[in-house]
């Protein structure tokens, strides 16, 4: 029950954290996982108004999977190493997977 109320509240602090930059109008880079794969990929996603940016900084190709909270597919993006895409989403909650080894989940404002 400790580790759920943490969780949220570490949430909720970097939600908090991500409306703040984004209303000042500085790019917001929303990351929710804290394991040591996932802060070392950290600066591959980012969310600025309602333009996502992906970047891969991986030396293999990538492939990125959208999800909405629903789980359905919003979009599937193919990177080569080193290569990056921005694209436009409505605002929601979103996980981004890059070839089932590691997810991220934004917050598009």
């Amino acid at each position: 029950m400790l580790k759920r109320l943490l969780t949220i509240a570490i949430i909720a602090f970097q939600c908090t954290l991500a409306a703040l930059s984004s209303e000042s109008g500085e790019r917001a880079v929303v990351q929710l996982n804290t394991s040591v794969e996932s802060a070392a990929n950290a600066d591959c996603i980012t969310v600025n108004g309602p333009i996502v940016t992906i970047t891969n900084t991986s030396t293999l190709p990538c492939i990125y999977n959208v999800y909405c909270v629903t789980g359905q597919t919003i979009k599937v993006v193919r990177l080569g190493a080193g290569a990056h895409t921005s694209f436009e989403l409505p605002k929601g909650f979103y996980v981004v997977k890059c070839n089932n080894e590691w997810s991220r989940k934004i917050i598009v404002r």
